[in-house]
């Protein structure tokens, strides 16, 4: 099968998913969504020709590509794309079946009117499978992060990694450093944050361990790998289950999270997943230092080989958070 594949080009998640429908058999043909140029990187400070600028770019690719034999359109997110272009893709492979892919939120980018597009839609969120009525596919766990060497409970070692989007995700992780130095439990966070996010941190905080930067792989899978458990601190704009929680599945590695979802689906075992409050973080110790009953699962049900296989079919997991069947 010829898949093109339209999408955010996103650390090595993108390029993994490529490598799997490859793997799988399929010729992939990718492009950015994103143009990640010098000049469309300017126009941010002009929306109206930023906008424009995009119609045009999205408009090259499917002419770009138009009288290929394409068996699939796969998007990987779609807001970015005007229903002009989208309509024209639809009208330049008429027998392609149109896939979409959103791993953000309705609440973060609105993509509700564009669903109409596409033969099959997956969310990674799962309240808004329900509201629009789609595919509920949550995230996966890189290869790297599969059946990673369990880790000891009698050594717990604790980490964080994500963007700093607020002050206030600052200082709820901070706090949470303090509640780790006080229970001599090993805790290294890495925090990326935005420059425009800086000014706003530095009025409430001299802020430590975070950079400009994104965390590089080498560093990531170190921490990973010499880490028991992880903090996943959401975003609350959004239910959907976060990356780090589905890569620490993966990964078997514990779970300490403040999205409360994490507990009500099939995968929820109390020696795995810990909910907590923002800034109440009186049971994390224990929670760390009893055992896995099950060390040796990685939960195949999320590894980034079955989410290519979920794509490829026309359903995702249950929406109602029990254990999906494999495609």
């Amino acid at each position: 099968m010829k898949i093109l594949f339209i999408g955010l080009d996103y650390h090595r998640y993108t390029k993994a998913i490529s490598a799997e429908l490859e793997a799988l058999g399929h010729e992939v043909t990718f492009h950015d969504i994103f143009a990640r140029t010098p000049y469309y990187k300017a126009l941010r400070f002009w929306p109206e020709r930023q906008r424009q600028a995009y119609d045009r770019y999205h408009r090259g690719i499917i002419q770009h590509e138009a009288g290929k034999p394409y068996d699939m359109v796969l998007f990987l997110q779609c807001h970015q794309v005007s229903d002009d272009n989208l309509d024209l893709a639809r009208k330049t492979f008429p027998q392609a079946r149109f896939v979409l892919y959103n791993w953000d939120s309705l609440h973060t980018h609105d993509y509700a009117s564009k669903v109409r597009f596409f033969d099959t839609a997956f969310t990674f969120d799962r309240q808004d499978s329900i509201d629009l009525g789609i595919e509920y596919l949550p995230l996966f766990g890189l290869r790297d992060f599969q059946g990673l060497p369990a880790a000891s409970a009698s050594d717990p070692q604790i980490y964080f990694v994500g963007n700093i989007v607020n002050p206030d995700r600052y200082l709820a992780i901070d706090r949470f450093r303090s509640y780790c130095a006080q229970h001599g439990i090993a805790f290294d966070a890495f925090m990326a944050v935005r420059p425009p996010i800086v000014p706003k941190l530095l009025k409430v905080a001299r802020p430590r361990g975070v950079s400009l930067k994104p965390i590089s792989q080498k560093r990531f899978r170190a921490m990973v790998r010499d880490s028991s458990a992880t903090f996943d601190f959401g975003n609350h704009k959004q239910t959907g289950l976060t990356m780090r929680t589905i890569e620490n599945l993966c990964a078997r590695r514990k779970i300490v999270t403040t999205n409360p979802r994490a507990c009500d689906h099939w995968f929820y075992s109390p020696d795995r997943i810990l909910h907590v409050e923002a800034g109440d973080y009186d049971k994390v110790a224990p929670f760390l230092e009893t055992p896995l009953e099950k060390p040796e699962r990685d939960f195949e049900e999320f590894h980034v080989q079955t989410f290519a296989r979920f794509l490829l079919s026309d359903r995702g997991h249950p929406s109602d958070g029990s254990r999906p069947e494999m495609p």
